[in-house]
C-alpha cells in the first residue's frame, strides 16, 4: 500500500463541517472533495482512528483506484488494474456499489457486475470463481464524468451503528446525526442539557459520551480489522482510552424525558450498554413540565414532525406549545432538530442560526435559538422576554389592585363568583374571574406581532401579576390561552384533573368546573338576570331553553316557581343542572329536565304546553351532528321567538338574550332591551351580552 494513504470519509450532507472538525482533532487534515465526502491523507493507524473516535460520519474508507472510466471495458480495465490480492482476504465476498452521475455508465446494476467480474479475475485469474467464504468487505465506486475512483470501505456497518441501541424503530434519530446536532449547536459538554422528546435517548447517550470522552466505536467491530494490511496493532492502539472505564466526575446533567414509558425504559438500557449510566438521567414526563436546573444550559431535541410518529397536525400543536414551555427557561440557548415546515414561521420568530440536514432521506433544518444581546443593557432570553411591555404590566398591576379593592364587597353580598379584571389595560387584554379561592384568567385575543414564546411568557408574568394582586396562590390560577384558530377550539384547555368547587351567589349554590374547561358552567354576566329571573318566578311555570347548566332553573325555582322544564341537548349539561338543583335542595318531580334540541322540541308543539316566563339564551351558532340543520342566531332568533311566543301563556314573558357581537333584534318582534339591568358592574369594559323582555298581553 502507498503510504501516505489517502482516506475517504463519508458523511450525510449538511455535516461536512463537524466531520473536518474532528479529523482535525485526529492530527489529520481534512479537504472536502465533494458534498458527502471528506478526503485526507494518513497512514493505517489513523483508518483506526477514525473508525473509532469519528461521531459524525458515516464510513471511512482508502481510495485504491482511480481514472478515466469512458466505458464498461475502461471501467473493467481500471478495477483490474488494482492489486486486488494485496488488498483482500483471498476468501473474502466482496460487496460492489456502483453511483455514477454525469458519465456514459449509466446503468449502476451492469457496472456494479463489471466491478465484480473484474475484481474477481484479479483475484483468482480470468473466469475462475471466488469462494467468497470470509468476511464481506465493501467496494464502492463513484463515476462523476466519466471518470472513476474505487474505495475500499473500511467499516462494514455503518458508522452510526454504535452498538449500544437495544432496538432500531423507523423514524429514529440516527446516532452519528444526533452526535453531529450536538456539536453544531455549541454545547461543549460544560452546561446541562435537556432534551423533553428524547425518545430513546439517542441525543442525550452522543452528548454525554462526547463529554466523557467516550469513543463512539468503543463497543463495535470494524471490515477493517480483517484486512490482513493493517496491524492489528493499530486496532489497539486506537482503542486505548476509547472507553475511560470510571467515569470523569463533575459533569453537568444530561437528562432525557418522553411521555412514552417504553421509550424511557430502552433509553436507560441503551445508556448502560453505551456506559454512561451514571451520568445520564431518563424519566417519563411531559416536555411542558421540564424545568430549569440551572442558570443557563441546552435544550437540544428532536420533537415528533408529522411523519412517522405523529399526525401533522398534533405535531404542529406540539411545535407551537415549544416556544411557551421554553419560555420557562431563561438564559438557555435551544436547538431543535425538526423536518416540520414552516417552523419559524409557525412560532413567529426566527433562529439565530439554521443549518439543512438530513436523516437518511428526511430533510430536516437544525434550528439555534440563542439568548439575544439588545442593543443597550442586559441579554434578552432566546423565548419569553417581556421586557419592552414593562409599563404594560406596572399599570396592569395598579388597575388590578384597585380593582380587587373595589369589588371586596362583592364578598359581603354574598357573591363568590364575579369578574376581577375585565380586560381594561391595553396590551394586558385578559379577562380574570374570581371563583372563591380560585382565579380564571382566559387571553382575549391572540396577537401576531409578538413571537409565541414571548407572548406565552408575558401571559405567565400577568398571571404572576394578578395571583400577587388577588392573594391567589399560583397553583389555583388557571390560565386559558387562545389559539389562532377561530371557532369552537380557539382556546387550550389546561392539562390535569378537573378541579370542580361550588360557589355562591346570593344564597343560592352553583358547581363550577375550572382547569380542563373554558365554559366553567356558571356564566357571571348572567347574574343580575339571574336575579330577575327569581324575582319573577313565583307561582309561574318557567321554560329554560338552551338551558347550559340550569342556573336560570335554579334561580326561578328558588324563587318559588310553580313548575320548571329546563331543555339543552346535552345529557352533560343537565346532568350538570340537575346536581345544581339538588345542592339547593330543589331538586324534585315539579323540575323537569328534557334532553332535546330547544328549537325541535318547541316545533314539536313543547309537548302542549303553556308556559308563563321562558328564558332563552341561545348559541350564536351551532352545527351539530345531533340538530338537523345550523342555527344561526341572527338569521333564526325571529323563528324562535315566534315558536316561544306561542308556548307563552296570556300574561306571560320572554327573557331573550345572546351574546352575538353586533347583534340586531327583528323590528317586528315587540322587545323592549333590559341590558342595562343585565350587564352586572363587574363587566366595564367587554359586552358579554345583550337581552330583551318581551311581554304577551293578557288579550292576546
Amino acid at each position: 500500500m502507498p503510504d501516505p494513504l489517502t482516506i475517504t470519509v463519508s458523511c450525510a450532507f449538511g455535516l461536512e463541517s463537524v466531520v473536518k472538525r474532528e479529523l482535525t482533532g485526529l492530527g489529520l487534515e481534512p479537504r472536502v472533495d465533494s458534498p458527502g465526502r471528506i478526503d485526507t491523507r494518513g497512514d493505517t493507524g489513523s483508518i483506526a482512528r477514525a473508525n473509532l473516535w469519528l461521531r459524525s460520519a458515516s464510513r471511512v474508507g482508502v481510495l485504491v483506484g482511480e481514472g478515466p472510466a469512458g466505458d464498461f471495458d475502461g471501467l473493467f480495465e481500471l478495477v483490474r488494474s488494482v492489486d486486488w490480492p494485496a488488498l483482500l482476504p483471498r476468501d473474502a465476498e466482496a460487496v460492489v456499489r456502483v453511483r455514477s452521475r454525469r458519465s456514459r455508465i449509466n446503468s449502476p446494476k451492469s457496472a456494479q457486475s463489471v466491478v465484480k467480474r473484474a475484481i474477481v479475475d484479479a483475484m483468482v485469474g480470468r473466469g475462475e470463481r471466488m469462494g467468497e467464504t470470509g468476511p464481506r468487505l465493501g467496494v464502492e465506486v463513484s463515476v462523476l464524468n466519466d471518470r472513476a475512483s474505487i474505495v475500499l470501505d473500511t467499516s462494514g456497518e455503518g458508522l452510526h451503528r454504535r452498538g449500544y441501541r437495544v432496538r432500531s424503530l423507523p423514524g429514529q434519530l440516527k446516532e452519528n446525526l444526533a452526535a453531529a446536532v450536538v456539536q453544531m449547536t455549541g454545547w461543549r459538554g460544560d452546561r446541562p442539557l435537556i432534551d423533553p422528546f428524547c425518545g430513546r435517548g439517542t441525543i442525550v447517550i452522543e452528548a454525554a459520551m462526547i463529554a466523557a470522552g467516550i469513543a463512539p466505536g468503543w463497543k463495535r467491530t470494524f471490515a477493517g480489522e480483517r484486512l490482513p494490511w493493517i496491524d492489528a496493532s493499530h486496532w489497539a492502539e486506537a482503542r486505548e482510552g476509547a472507553h475511560p472505564g470510571e467515569l470523569p466526575t463533575g459533569l453537568p446533567q444530561m437528562l432525557g424525558r418522553d411521555v412514552d414509558p417504553a421509550s424511557i425504559g430502552d433509553a436507560r438500557r441503551s445508556a448502560e450498554a453505551a456506559g454512561v449510566t451514571g451520568i445520564v438521567g431518563f424519566r417519563v414526563e411531559d416536555f411542558a413540565a421540564i424545568t430549569r436546573p440551572a442558570e443557563k444550559g441546552w435544550v437540544i431535541t428532536n420533537p415528533p414532525y408529522g411523519l412517522r410518529v405523529l399526525e401533522e397536525a398534533r405535531a404542529r400543536e406540539i411545535h407551537a406549545r415549544l416556544p411557551g414551555v421554553l419560555s420557562s427557561l431563561p438564559g438557555w440557548s435551544h436547538a431543535v432538530l425538526t423536518a416540520l415546515p414552516g417552523f419559524e414561521a409557525l412560532i413567529r420568530q426566527e433562529a439565530s442560526k439554521r443549518r439543512k440536514l438530513y436523516n437518511g432521506r428526511v430533510r430536516c433544518d437544525l434550528y439555534v435559538f440563542r439568548p439575544r444581546r439588545a442593543d443597550e443593557g442586559p441579554t434578552r432570553a432566546a423565548f419569553g422576554d417581556t421586557s419592552d411591555r414593562n409599563e404594560i404590566a406596572e399599570t396592569f398591576r395598579a388597575t388590578l389592585r384597585k380593582r380587587v379593592r373595589h369589588l371586596r364587597r362583592w364578598l359581603r353580598r354574598g357573591i363568590e363568583a364575579y369578574r376581577v379584571y375585565d380586560a381594561q389595560t391595553p396590551g394586558a387584554a385578559l379577562l380574570i374571574d374570581r371563583y372563591g379561592e380560585h382565579l380564571h384568567i382566559a387571553e382575549l385575543e391572540r396577537r401576531d406581532e409578538h413571537a409565541l414564546g414571548d407572548q406565552a411568557a408575558w401571559l405567565e408574568r400577568l398571571k404572576a401579576i394578578a395571583s400577587e394582586e388577588t392573594g391567589v396562590g399560583p397553583e389555583m390560577v388557571h390560565l386559558k390561552r387562545r389559539k389562532r384558530q377561530r371557532g369552537a377550539g380557539q382556546y387550550e384547555r389546561a392539562d390535569g384533573e378537573p378541579v370542580r368547587l361550588v360557589v355562591n351567589e346570593h344564597g343560592l349554590r352553583y358547581e363550577v368546573e375550572l382547569a380542563t374547561r373554558l365554559d366553567t358552567g356558571l356564566f357571571l354576566d348572567h347574574r343580575p338576570a339571574r336575579r330577575i329571573v327569581r324575582e319573577w318566578a313565583e307561582g309561574r311555570r318557567v321554560l329554560n331553553l338552551f338551558a347550559y347548566t340550569g342556573s336560570f332553573t335554579v334561580a326561578a325555582a328558588a324563587g318559588g316557581a310553580a313548575s320548571t322544564a329546563t331543555v339543552d341537548l346535552s345529557p352533560v349539561y343537565l346532568e350538570w343542572a340537575g346536581r345544581n338543583l339538588a345542592l339547593n335542595d330543589l331538586a324534585g318531580p315539579r323540575h323537569q329536565l328534557i334532553e332535546a334540541d330547544a328549537v325541535r322540541w318547541l316545533q314539536s308543539g313543547a309537548e302542549g304546553r303553556r308556559f308563563d316566563l321562558i328564558v332563552v339564551d341561545p348559541p350564536t351558532f351551532s352545527n351539530s351532528k345531533r340538530t338537523p340543520t345550523v342555527f344561526d342566531v341572527q338569521r333564526d332568533h325571529d323563528a324562535l321567538l315566534r315558536m316561544c311566543w306561542d308556548a307563552l301563556a296570556p300574561g306571560g314573558r320572554i327573557l331573550f338574550s345572546t351574546n352575538r357581537r353586533g347583534f340586531k333584534i327583528d323590528r317586528a318582534i315587540p322587545a323592549r332591551e333590559t341590558t342595562r339591568r343585565t350587564v352586572p358592574e363587574d363587566f366595564p369594559h367587554s359586552k358579554p351580552h345583550r337581552s330583551w323582555v318581551i311581554d304577551r298581553d293578557d288579550s292576546d
